[in-house]
């Protein structure tokens, strides 16, 4: 399990318990060198990697019509950038074990919003699982999408 908030991923893994089967490292999903470490770390720890989850999200909340430019980049980084960074660290041992992919999307990378720049990073996570799909089911790793409605997180 990883998170950028060292403090929300503690109390996460306190809540859910088993801290024998379970691995929680700090790290941010659009930063290369985190993810590579955080799927390495993972594999030395458990010795394989048998699914990997990108989950990683988050909405500005603004629209492209009238929205701050400046909160854009970090959600495009975290929504589309993370998950394709994710997949490229993990597909490799995803592979020795005939392991699955799963990505996060969204209901609103199917269904368009006016101008919601939040829907279009989804719309590129449909795309992303896709064309993974196409590399990945000839490797032997299974690619799940996943598009969930409204959750109050």
């Amino acid at each position: 399990v990883t998170g950028r908030d060292e403090r929300k991923l503690k109390a996460f893994l306190d809540e859910a318990g088993h801290a024998d089967r379970l691995l929680g490292l700090v790290a941010d999903a659009a930063d290369w060198q985190a993810t590579e470490s955080a799927v390495r770390r993972t594999v030395t720890h458990f010795g394989a990697l048998d699914a990997a989850v990108a989950n990683a999200g988050f909405m500005s909340g603004d629209s492209i019509g009238s929205g701050d430019p400046a909160l854009w980049a970090p959600m495009v980084l975290t929504n589309v950038l993370g998950p394709a960074l994710l997949a490229h660290a993990a597909l490799p041992h995803l592979e020795a074990t005939g392991g699955r992919l799963v990505l996060v999307g969204s209901v609103a990378g199917l269904k368009n919003s006016p101008a919601n720049l939040y829907s279009a990073t989804k719309w590129a996570i449909t795309g992303l699982a896709e064309n993974l799909r196409l590399h990945a089911t000839t490797r032997g790793i299974g690619v799940t999408l996943v598009n969930p409605g409204m959750i109050d997180t």
